[in-house]
């Protein structure tokens, strides 16, 4: 078994590796890959926790999805700003920003049509996962919402948001000091924090831990579950 927190990035993905112990965590790896379709490939039984929307809507509602929804009233102001509300599954066979911002109501907003490629990448991504390996959504911010027992008040941009997310981490004692001090050539060290904060979250999934919102989450036309594990 192996448990992977993935997070976008600038060249592509950052994926936090590590396998499960009765103790926590070991054989932990960063790596950056410029497509997921690696994953297609996994020989063993797998968690992956993506930082990326899974299950879509088929047309815009007002605030986008319930998860989406229930995300931004948990983490409040300022760390709601971090949940925006993805594209409708149409809008994926989109050409450009206009044609995909129609698709879903006028709703869409410039920082969603730029995961739009991710998004995709993803949906096409999920059929091709080998049996035992299993993806689930998650959001970083709600992850260290739920790390932290409470929304944090300083942005992952900021020093002061990066250390105390950092922090954070360490104190959960799953990560090694090298790994949470690690540096990528190109890799923001709030992507691979944000990579971390997935991986936690994927071995609470594998130890039974998690949560998600909302409790009992509705799905998308193609079956998949609308919703954010933590």
């Amino acid at each position: 078994m192996i448990l992977l927190g993935i997070d976008g990035c600038p060249q592509g993905w950052i994926i936090a590796s590590a396998r499960p112990t009765p103790q926590g965590l070991k054989d932990h790896l960063l790596k950056v890959v410029s497509s997921l379709k690696v994953l297609a490939g996994l020989t063993e039984a797998a968690i992956l926790a993506i930082d990326i929307p899974i299950g879509l809507l088929e047309s815009p509602r007002p605030g986008g999805r319930v998860c989406d929804q229930l995300a931004r009233k948990i983490l409040g102001h300022p760390r709601r700003a971090s949940i925006f509300s993805p594209p409708t599954r149409p809008a994926l066979t989109a050409k450009d920003f206009p044609q995909a911002r129609k698709l879903s109501g006028g709703r869409l907003n410039r920082q969603a049509y730029g995961l739009l490629k991710r998004i995709k990448e993803v949906d096409e991504l999920i059929p091709l996962l080998p049996k035992g390996v299993r993806i689930y959504e998650v959001h970083p911010e709600v992850s260290f919402w739920a790390l932290a027992l409470g929304p944090l008040k300083a942005s992952k941009h900021s020093p002061e948001g990066h250390l105390s997310r950092l922090q954070l981490l360490q104190r959960s004692g799953l990560f090694p000091f090298w790994l949470l001090n690690t540096r990528l050539p190109g890799v923001k060290g709030h992507d691979i924090a944000d990579s971390l904060a997935a991986l936690w979250t994927a071995w609470r999934i594998f130890c039974g831990r998690a949560r998600r919102i909302p409790r009992c989450p509705p799905r998308d036309s193609r079956g998949l579950s609308m919703a954010i594990w933590f």
